[in-house]
């Protein structure tokens, strides 16, 4: 009878621990779903899969960027942690691909703080089937003591010949620091 007590005296206490543990630090401040079409076009092109019945976003010359997405920081969290979630699926034809979630940060002179790619090519299981990615990165609240003020989020290909890199979503997630 002690030992059943005593059982239920400390599993209240070891949930808690853990639902305490798992709490949320930060908080979605913006998102948004990338799809592509023609009008938001940079060096890619829009291809139509039949199979799927979807459009995706096609690179295919090197060193060039597709899906793009300007963030403008607001006041209420300039200084603050953020953490930037990006995922969708995407296919290349390239087993070593040069694949890349390529995140730019700029300060109010529109000078250059960070630039950092998320390279993609370890989520590939199969070439030329699509396959879904997630990543993330943390930004800390300032770099070099200067506040960020734009966040450009973009699908880059970097220095590869004759790779088609396709992207038929990109979902991002600003999260900043509570």
């Amino acid at each position: 009878m002690k030992f059943f007590i005593f059982r239920f005296q400390i599993l209240p206490i070891c949930f808690l621990l853990v639902f305490s543990a798992c709490r949320e630090t930060h908080i979605t401040v913006q998102e948004i779903k990338l799809l592509p079409d023609s009008l938001n076009l940079a060096d890619d092109t829009v291809c139509f899969d039949p199979q799927n019945k979807t459009f995706y976003s096609r690179l295919s010359k090197k060193e060039s960027s597709g899906l793009r997405y300007s963030y403008h920081v607001p006041k209420e969290i300039k200084g603050k942690e953020l953490y930037i979630v990006a995922r969708g699926r995407a296919r290349t034809n390239y087993a070593h691909s040069n694949t890349y979630i390529t995140i730019v940060v700029y300060d109010e002179k529109n000078d250059q703080l960070l630039w950092r790619a998320l390279p993609l090519r370890f989520f590939y299981v199969e070439v030329n089937e699509w396959s879904p990615f997630r990543d993330s990165l943390f930004l800390p609240g300032s770099f070099d003591g200067k506040a960020y003020h734009t966040i450009q989020i973009m699908t880059t290909l970097g220095n590869s010949e004759r790779e088609l890199f396709d992207v038929d979503t990109l979902s991002l997630k600003i999260k900043s620091n509570i």
